[in-house]
């Protein structure tokens, strides 16, 4: 695995330890839609699961941050399918006769 993975998991885990910080959010969230954007770009060579799978997860991310803040676990779910549809990006390849179609 990359150490800039590591690290980045890391960092995350003690941002939580971190004061507000008003600049954050709109951070994480162009890096949010960053991501969308190149999941998106991605469909015609990984089909749509990891692009379908990422955008699951950004809304169940901004709907507990937005309108149910209390629901932990659509928190939980929405880092769940944002992982799945980078792995699932990262390491799938299309059906041989998908890609004679196109």
């Amino acid at each position: 695995m990359c150490w800039a993975v590591y690290m980045s998991m890391l960092g995350s885990i003690g941002m939580s330890k971190v004061p507000y910080m008003p600049w954050l959010l709109p951070v994480l969230l162009t890096f949010l839609l960053f991501h969308i954007a190149m999941q998106y770009r991605t469909i015609k060579q990984k089909g749509p699961l990891p692009f379908s799978c990422s955008l699951l997860g950004a809304t169940c991310l901004l709907l507990a941050r937005f309108t149910f803040p209390g629901m932990k676990w659509l928190l939980l779910t929405g880092m769940f399918f944002i992982i799945a549809g980078s792995l699932l990006s990262t390491f799938s390849t299309r059906p041989a006769r998908l890609q004679q179609q196109v």
